[in-house]
């Protein structure tokens, strides 16, 4: 059996404020359910 080389050392990303916000889901649009079941944008 050949033992194979394993690249285990990662390239850190860099990630932006705003690539964090997405990953987060924090700049989507809210939706609340309001009376009769209706979904409200908040």
């Amino acid at each position: 059996m050949k033992k194979t080389k394993k690249n285990t050392r990662k390239k850190q990303e860099k990630l932006t404020e705003r690539d964090l916000r997405n990953l987060m889901d924090t700049n989507r649009p809210i939706y609340k359910r309001a009376k009769g079941g209706a979904f409200r944008q908040r």
